[in-house]
């Protein structure tokens, strides 16, 4: 509710979410840019400057994760993610291309 728009970058991939409908976006890591750039934007309602996330590396991700709430699902390719700072957060639904994936390590 104090999130005007939630920003994904997931190695050149964006996602870009303003209070609406979800939809799902398919995105792969490592990305094809493999520019090792992770971030996560928050746009407060009331105009404050945004909160940011970043990693950066070969790993990024998966440190990004570290740094959130993740977890698996009912569903053995399906997780749940919620990723915040600064009293904003955004959750997010995994949903990996097969039941062999990193996510389980």
């Amino acid at each position: 509710p104090n999130v005007a728009r939630v920003t994904l970058n997931l190695d050149g991939q964006n996602l870009v979410y303003y209070n609406n409908a979800t939809r799902p976006q398919p995105m792969t890591w490592p990305g094809k840019d493999g520019t090792g750039v992770i971030s996560l934007a928050f746009q407060p309602v009331d105009g404050s400057p945004e909160v940011m996330l970043n990693e950066t590396g070969s790993w990024a991700w998966l440190r990004m994760l570290r740094g959130g709430r993740f977890n698996a699902t009912k569903l053995t390719d399906v997780y749940s993610l919620r990723l915040g700072s600064k009293g904003m957060w955004a959750d997010f639904e995994l949903k990996a291309a097969s039941v062999e994936n990193p996510y389980t390590l």
